[in-house]
This record gives structure tokens, C-alpha cells and sequence, in this order.
């Protein structure tokens, strides 16, 4: 409902396996604008979540998304990504901005949360 990318993309097909909330769901998708992929939980702690990203066979990264209680009943959260983007996806990196895309995603978890 907040992702950024899977709302540029209506007709995405998803699949959720595991128990959602735990160590080892997963989602994967499969889109004609943005391919197939895969994101799985790895770890869980009061204060993070962890994923590992794949998308369409070919990029492998560590998704985070962190939290920061600033008071009662407000949240810092930051989303970030770490991994490399191999050949020849790499050459549309110029075109993409993710620090843009994860701040984007950020702002509609808060109205999601907030409705």
C-alpha cells in the first residue's frame, strides 16, 4: 500500500508466502513494467527489518527499513538499500533515483498509518 514502485504498477501480480511478520516471508511479484522479484525477510528486531532483494534474477541487495521512537506515539523510519546493481542494469542507474523513491515510499507509509 506505500511502496512507491508497486503503485506505479497497478496489474502487479504478487504472492506472499510465510507468515507475514516473520523471519523467512516473502513477497515476490512479477510486472511487465517492473519484472519479477523477490523480497524476504531475513531479520527482525524491535527497531529494524531486514530484507534481501532480488530482482529479476540478476540483482541481489539488503533492503533496511529502521525505526526511531522520537516520542510517544511518533516514529523516525528510514528506508534504504545496500548492494550492488550488476551489468547491464547498472546503466539505468543514472536515470533512477532511489534516495527519491525510498523517501516517497516513507511519506505514503505515513499516510496509510495515519488513515
Amino acid at each position: 500500500n506505500y511502496s512507491t514502485w508497486f503503485n506505479i504498477e497497478k496489474d502487479i501480480h504478487k504472492n506472499y508466502k510465510g507468515v507475514d511478520g516473520t523471519v523467512g516471508s516473502t513477497l515476490e511479484w512479477r510486472g511487465h513494467e517492473l519484472g519479477k522479484g523477490k523480497l524476504t525477510v531475513t531479520k527482525m528486531t524491535k527497531n529494524s527489518i531486514e530484507y534481501d532483494l532480488i530482482v529479476n534474477d540478476k540483482t541481489s541487495s539488503k533492503v533496511y527499513i529502521l525505526f526511531k521512537e522520537i516520542k510517544a506515539n511518533q516514529t523516525s523510519v528510514t528506508w534504504k538499500i545496500d548492494g550492488n546493481i550488476p551489468y547491464p542494469m547498472n546503466a539505468f542507474s543514472k536515470f533512477l533515483n532511489l534516495d527519491q523513491d525510498f523517501q516517497q515510499g516513507v511519506d505514503n507509509l505515513k499516510i496509510v498509518l495515519e488513515q
